[in-house]
């Protein structure tokens, strides 16, 4: 798979003035709105901003009004920090006392003409700071009663739907964020019982952390580091206990908000301040948040964002939503004192709860060693500092090195008490439902250790072949029960099952449907070694054993096959991965490897044995999750040109169970795959089969899959995982042979023989394969605000994908789109225009990248966005 690339700055700013911007369109503001327009009009999902705005929708983020929540400690900058941002007073801006005393919405109305949305609005939440001096906890907690109210009020906020981005502003100034009584924890906290569930999105991460006062930090590039890279430990550590914020999802920035008073220059010829930690501000800000709306699909927050940050222009800022902390007061005094008395709670705790003894007798056991280690260093430290400053120190090393036991273990029994469990009994016996009784948090490693060794709950090996690490036999299609590589032994994960040591598991959370219609079975594999990257074209030779596999493709004549419609849905929570470069070879296959022929010979049966056991290719990535997938035979297929009614299952039937995950107060958003017309079936068979997730919720026929059945076996799928095996990554042997030096000299004779048993169209030859995709051009870095949005444009990300899948160098190529050839010689305006020529000059629709262009004209649209194996040709 060719990766993408990006649309040189120069090409981009020549082509926006020859590509016309689509008609303006109003996008529904309520989600359910867009649903049933889109259910009514099918083909306005080929308008960008309709089908910019399901993306959205499908991520839980609004139709047209995205938001971003400043959230922060008392005068830390949080209203400054944005204005610099946009480059516009947005917010009201004080000193070091907060002056924002209400929840407040600011917004401005931002039409996007490249994208056609005529009512695009971004949204500034702005919100009182925590940790107000003159205040105390009690206004600690009326600010977050206030932010409640807030979200639960809030046209949009109060369906469901998530904010784009959060901004959690941090102080450097502030030398205590670690500890439970530092400001920065108590906010965490009031976040995390308040509006937790409404605001952070664990699934796609939203949470981006800003320092401010960066000039504060005194020293050269190496110290102001140091101090960073304490503070990103601290907020890390604390991020994960208290919101479940698993560390590779966090985002950390430092910034300045006053370089022009503090006398920085600007990298020469930009609008970027240089910053002593060498990242360019505002600039590395925006990127930040930006890629937080790109992991998450949502493509409104993105065009919003980009746009403010661009051209403000003349667009007037407006006050909206607004909830007063003086209101609060006088109707929410139970919620204030509820809150209250939570935060507390984490402190001093609740030491008549079972759960609350349980785990502080635990504490001793597990971190006095730590604890007392930490003591003498604070003795040492302070014997070479003065008296008067001792005293301070002390107080603040006790914070920071409070056993970090101790503090986990309050803030989780503290969890609990919320949820109603105070006693062992209560709790539920495997890891994986524990954690889905914390809301999914992700659990920090301390936290982990106190739930094992106090509860003795504890993480079951994932059930199953985990596929990863194994051989795959091209020609059966499936993994081997043989390994590959040595896994190591099983130890805890992030998605709360055992897994081997040397597989890597990264989260993730992503719903794929694909679709293929096919009337054999030699035709179906065909298709599927070219999705899988074995074949690396769809050749006239189909995938076949020359060397006697035993159990060869079977497959009737074409004339009297049924015509096979596969649907297959997807529901991925986590990826399992292993390095091919570091991760050893299982002693037994490397020992098979070593007695192969040094030289091919067809009459050789040991090439063939050897094929049949280990497979031709060993799997180093897969997801896991569940999946649901639909044959559907029809022995009479009929366009349906002109429908009638019927009471059979119809694909269009079928395609309405393919939605996204349901979520609280949000409708579904249909998938627009790329799919057949319509189909009338007059006679067919259903095969249905499902994988992962609770069995009581399978069925045999997709008419019985009610809507609460399928909501249910997606949520029970975390709990229930399998590996999928529908997309595989996947390496040649030859790979494995070329790369370890007592393999090398087999490596030839692998090609040949793995050629002749998959056919001369198998991608084997480990020089050709080698770095491929690799010659990415490094992006520039755009120069103006200007700049910087036009790279978020959908249309240069269309042309990138363009030229990415012509696999076109700087040295040139050649593509075939849309049934034309065209040779693009030099990577500039004129190949750029070339493509766009081939597939506008056309007449056809050619999907790819999200972007349609339409046959002979210079109107653009949005289909779909489709993954590399789904491209496909559409009449007009």
């Amino acid at each position: 798979m060719l990766k993408e690339t990006t649309v040189p700055t120069t090409i981009q700013s020549r082509l926006h003035k020859l590509i016309p911007n689509p008609r303006m369109v109003d996008i529904p503001t309520i989600p359910s709105e867009l649903v049933a327009m889109v259910q009514r009009d099918p083909d306005s999902a080929k308008h960008p901003g309709y089908y910019m705005a399901q993306r959205s929708v499908s991520a839980r983020r609004s139709p047209n009004n995205p938001t971003i929540l400043l959230v922060g400690v008392s005068g830390a900058g949080k209203s400054t920090t944005i204005n610099r941002l946009f480059g516009s007073n947005i917010c009201v801006t004080g000193g070091i006392v907060s002056v924002t005393k209400n929840v407040t919405e600011y917004y401005v109305d931002i039409p996007s003409e490249r994208c056609g949305i005529n009512n695009l609005r971004l949204s500034i939440i702005d919100t009182p700071g925590f940790g107000d001096s003159h205040g105390g906890p009690d206004s600690d907690a009326k600010h977050a009663v206030c932010m409640k109210r807030f979200f639960e009020t809030h046209e949009g906020l109060n369906k469901g739907i998530f904010p784009s981005a959060i901004l959690i502003i941090c102080p450097l100034t502030d030398t205590r964020m670690g500890g439970e009584s530092s400001a920065f924890t108590k906010m965490l906290h009031a976040v995390r019982f308040t509006i937790f569930e409404r605001a952070v999105d664990l699934r796609r991460p939203n949470v981006v952390f800003v320092l401010t006062h960066l000039n504060s930090i005194l020293g050269d590039a190496a110290t102001i580091e140091q101090h960073l890279e304490a503070r990103r430990a601290t907020i890390l550590e604390t991020a994960q206990r208290v919101l479940g914020l698993n560390g590779d999802s966090v985002r950390i920035i430092a910034v300045e908000n006053e370089c022009g008073q503090l006398g920085y220059s600007k990298m020469e010829g930009t609008d970027w301040y240089e910053l002593r930690t060498g990242e360019l501000f505002p600039y590395h800000l925006f990127r930040n948040i930006i890629e937080t709306t790109k992991s998450a699909e949502d493509d409104i927050g993105e065009e919003a964002i980009s746009l403010y940050f661009s051209d403000h222009g003349d667009a007037r800022v407006k006050k909206g939503h607004r909830v007063s902390v003086r209101q609060i007061v006088k109707d929410g005094k139970d919620e204030i004192a509820r809150v209250k008395k939570i935060i507390e709670h984490i402190a001093i705790g609740n030491k008549d709860s079972e759960i609350w003894q349980a785990l502080d007798a635990q504490i001793n056991k597990l971190g006095n060693g730590e604890a007392e280690e930490n003591e003498e260093e604070e003795d040492e430290a302070e014997e070479e500092e003065d008296e008067e400053e001792d005293e301070d120190e002390d107080e603040d090393e006790l914070e920071e090195n409070e056993n970090p036991y101790k503090v986990d273990a309050h803030f989780l029994a503290t969890l609990l008490h919320v949820k109603g469990i105070t006693s062992k009994a209560d709790l539920p016996e495997s890891m994986s439902e524990f954690v889905a009784l914390l809301d999914n948090v992700e659990l920090s490693p301390h936290m982990l250790e106190l739930v094992r060794q106090t509860f003795g709950i504890r993480q079951y090996e994932l059930i199953g072949n985990l596929v990863v690490g194994h051989g795959y036999h091209a020609i059966k299609d499936g993994p081997t029960t043989t390994q590959v590589f040595d896994h190591g032994p099983p130890v805890d994960a992030t998605i709360n099952f055992a897994i081997p040591k040397r597989i890597k598991v990264t989260k993730t959370d992503e719903t794929k449907v694909s679709t293929m219609t096919f009337d054999t079975q030699e035709a179906y594999n065909h298709k599927r070694m070219i999705d899988l990257g074995i074949l690396k074209k769809p050749g006239n030779s189909l995938l076949q054993s020359s060397i006697g596999a035993t159990n060869p493709p079977k497959s009737k004549p074409t004339t009297t096959q049924p015509e096979t419609q596969l649907l297959v849905q997807e529901r991925r929570t986590f990826k399992l991965s292993i390095d091919p470069a570091t991760t050893p070879l299982n002693p037994e296959f490397k020992l098979a490897l070593s007695k192969l022929p040094t030289k091919y010979d067809k009459g050789n049966k040991k090439w063939t044995e050897f094929f049949e056991k280990w497979g031709t290719h060993a799997i180093v990535g897969a997801y896991g999750g569940g999946s649901m997938m639909i044959s559907l035979t029809a022995s009479t297929i009929i366009q349906n040109s002109n429908p009638t009614t019927t009471t059979t299952t119809t694909t269009t039937d079928i395609k309405e169970k393919f939605s996204p995950p349901p979520s609280p107060s949000v409708p579904t958003v249909p998938h627009f795959q790329p799919a057949p017309k319509a189909l009338d079936i007059t006679s067919s068979r259903q095969h249905v089969v499902f994988r992962g997730g609770d069995a009581q919720y399978y069925t045999k026929r997709i008419s019985d899959l009610t809507d609460n059945m399928q909501g249910r076996w997606v949520a029970s799928i975390p709990a229930n995982p399998v590996v999928l095996t529908r997309d595989l990554e996947l390496i040649p042997f030859t790979i494995l042979t070329a790369m370890d030096v007592d393999l090398q000299h087999i490596t030839e004779a692998m090609v040949a023989a793995t050629r002749a048993y998959l056919g001369r169209d198998a991608q084997v030859d480990p020089r050709a394969l080698a770095g491929v995709g690799d010659q990415n051009q490094e992006n520039e870095i755009p120069k103006t605000r200007q700049q910087a949005t036009r790279e978020t444009s959908p249309v240069w990300r269309f042309l990138s994908r363009v030229l990415g899948l012509t696999a076109m160098t700087v040295g040139g190529g050649a593509a075939a789109v849309g049934g034309t050839a065209v040779a693009l010689h030099t990577f500039g305006i004129a190949g750029a225009l070339a493509a766009i020529t081939a597939v506008v000059g056309a007449p056809v629709l050619l999907a790819v990248g999200g972007v349609t262009f339409a046959a002979g004209g210079s109107v653009w649209i949005v289909s779909r966005l489709l993954s590399d194996e789904e491209e496909y040709l559409a009449a007009e």
